[in-house]
């Protein structure tokens, strides 16, 4: 847990950390309540963005494994969900070069994503209010962003089963949908620009 100390940055090794229980704290989930905690994880050095550590659910479900508020950073950090049920890997915190695998939900509500990656997660993305550079494969739907105020930069959503991007009245610039197995793009009133879908099961928009 990390509910003590307000602009604390926490730098983790490579490493595999198995969690032992659902409960934050020591062996469980990182979930803090106050702001500006930055968790950033390196190779050798700290500061090196190397191979990132992976936080691995083991056999736990209904957790999600890290929380931090909005104006915190995560950077770096791999979780793998193991395909467990109601897992979710990061909520609410601005993200960058992380990567979600096997989650029910990789990345949800999120301030951010920048150059983050959900591979085999029944939802990718959702809720984001801005997303740039992050790709989406396989899983079901990829990029569930329909916040009218909500916008995906040079996002990929390749191999879903599903629908690549689910938009509602979002904004999506530069992405491309690829191989899904439903549309391409499924919006409302989106809004696209220089957009691709290819090889997709259903509509392309």
């Amino acid at each position: 847990a990390m509910n003590g100390i307000a602009d604390m940055k926490a730098y983790v090794k490579a490493g595999t950390y198995t969690l032992t229980t659902t409960t934050p704290g020591s062996g469980g989930p990182i979930n803090g309540s106050n702001n500006g905690h930055i968790i950033e994880g390196y190779e050798v050095t700290r500061g090196d963005l190397g191979a990132a550590p992976v936080i691995d659910v083991g056999t736990l479900s209904t957790l999600t494994v890290i929380t931090v508020p909005a104006n915190s950073k995560i950077i770096n950090i791999k979780i793998d969900g193991q395909g467990n049920s109601s897992v979710t890997g990061f909520s609410t915190a601005a993200i960058h070069q992380c990567r979600a695998l096997d989650c029910t939900t990789g990345f949800t509500a999120c301030a951010r994503n920048i150059c983050c990656a959900a591979e085999g997660c029944t939802v990718g993305f959702t809720g984001q209010l801005f997303a740039d550079g992050c790709e989406a494969i396989g899983g079901t739907t990829g990029f569930a962003c329909t916040n009218s105020n909500a916008e995906v930069v040079h996002c990929v959503a390749r191999g879903c089963s599903g629908v690549g991007f689910n938009l509602g009245s979002a904004k999506a610039s530069y992405c491309t949908a690829r191989g899904c197995g439903g549309d391409g793009f499924d919006s409302g009133d989106a809004h696209y620009d220089s957009c691709v879908a290819t090889h997709n099961g259903g509509w392309g928009f």
